[in-house]
């Protein structure tokens, strides 16, 4: 049984055993931890973002507590990382980057579950996801790098993401 369902069997069982008062109250509780309630395979991270000078790993968190507004705690859930490890990589990406992260120019979404792996870096993973699951072959991630990752000619070169795309691109 699905956490879904679960709360359709309790919103059924307190309709059915309280009062019209404490019903709304207990009802909109529910709502509300409801609508909080995300999960790991529903988000996308659009591929545009990966452009700034943070890390990978900083873009990702400070995309998903802006953006998702989900807390460190969840966070670190998702990620596999205390939450105090989540707070610290967060501080140091507003540091960088104040503005929060537009996802409107983006062409393609992966995955939150596809960027994570023991064996690869987050880098490898968005280039494996984009071959592997959206076809694009490595010359046309290097051609299109402008619109896929938002590099233009005064992306700073050293981008730590922009170095780890071009060194994974030549293998």
């Amino acid at each position: 049984m699905t956490n879904k369902e679960k709360l359709q069997d309790l919103k059924k069982y307190i309709s059915s055993v309280y009062s019209k008062k404490e019903r709304s109250l207990i009802l909109s509780a529910i709502n509300n931890y409801e609508k909080k309630l995300v999960k790991k395979s529903e988000i996308q991270i659009p591929v545009s973002i990966f452009s700034q000078t943070l890390t990978p790993f900083e873009t990702i968190v400070k995309y998903l507590y802006e953006n998702h507004s989900l807390k460190f705690s969840k966070i670190g859930k998702f990620l596999g990382k205390d939450r105090q490890v989540i707070w610290l990589t967060y501080k140091r990406s507003t540091q960088k980057k104040i503005e929060k992260f537009s996802e409107k120019e983006s062409k393609y979404f992966i995955p939150l579950t596809n960027l994570f792996s023991k064996n690869l870096s987050i880098a490898e993973l968005v280039v494996f996801y984009l071959k592997k699951n959206i076809g694009l072959k490595n010359i046309q991630i290097a051609m299109e790098r402008t619109q896929l990752f938002g590099f233009t000619d005064k992306t700073n070169p050293n981008s730590y993401f922009l170095k780890r795309l071009v060194l994974i691109l030549r293998h």
